[in-house]
């Protein structure tokens, strides 16, 4: 078990895979510390991508959940320009003294990385700490 583990969320069915194995890494004594990065899009200081509002809203409803069943969960809201992801959520991984960061990812071939930026291929080489990526089939039984 760790003590502290960082979910990165962003209200995608592919990023909620992480949440299982976030929950059996944190156990019942760690605490799970979700990171929401809030993009902004290049060169509009307050225009975020066009779904934030409602991932936004689908993890805060999630967390505020899983809190009120007595976990030990923390919300942490980013904000930085699309593209930062990776960077934000190794910052707050830092700020937290993470253990693990924990993360779903949609499965983006390389190429398909490289183009459109994935925060999977990026934080491993940016994160204060180990980072377990989980595929899009990825189940948490075991």
């Amino acid at each position: 078990m760790y003590d502290t583990v960082v979910l990165a969320l962003d209200g995608s069915p592919a990023s909620t895979t992480a949440i299982p194995h976030a929950e059996r890494l944190a156990g019942s004594s760690g605490r799970i510390v979700v990171v929401y990065v809030h993009e902004l899009l290049p060169g509009r200081s307050s225009q975020a991508t066009p779904s934030a509002p409602i991932a936004q809203r689908t993890v805060r409803e999630w967390v505020e959940g899983v809190r009120h069943d007595g976990a030990n969960v923390e919300l942490r809201v980013e904000t930085t320009v699309v593209g930062g992801a990776a960077d934000a959520i190794a910052e707050a991984a830092r700020d937290e003294r993470a253990d693990v960061i924990v993360l779903g990812t949609r499965g983006h071939s390389q190429v398909t990385g490289l183009l459109v930026g994935s925060v999977a291929q990026r934080l491993p080489h940016v994160a204060p700490c180990p980072v377990l990526v989980v595929p899009p089939s990825g189940d948490a039984a075991g």
